[in-house]
């Protein structure tokens, strides 16, 4: 679900550091959006409702004394920390896009005039 999402504001991301100005409207929508992103990641990292197995679910997982309960709670830690993980990474994107779009790569790749 929040895969395309992600994706579109990627793409969005990519083109406000390639544009310039460190404050253009690019890049504040990618900086909102972005923001958003993480702490929905975040949310279903934890809650459990749906189809999201979050940190809560482990609780109601650890009542059934079948063998498939503990190979569930193996996946849903590993979902839950996969959740996480992308929170962590949308905050880093968002701490680093500034530095990249501030940068001159003019001087890492001058153009040739021919």
């Amino acid at each position: 679900m929040f895969l395309p999402l992600a994706g579109y504001v990627l793409c969005k991301g990519f083109y406000a550091a390639c544009a310039r100005p460190v404050q253009s409207p690019a890049l504040n929508w990618y900086r909102a959006c972005q923001a958003i992103i993480s702490i929905l990641w975040l949310i279903f990292s934890i809650i459990n409702t749906g189809a999201f197995d979050g940190w809560a679910r482990i609780g109601s997982l650890k009542h059934r004394n079948s063998g498939t309960a503990n190979f569930c709670i193996f996946l849903l830690v590993i979902e839950a920390l996969s959740y996480m993980y992308s929170s962590i990474m949308g905050v880093v994107c968002l701490l680093q896009i500034g530095s990249v779009a501030e940068q001159d790569l003019g001087t890492q790749f001058p153009i040739s005039r021919a």
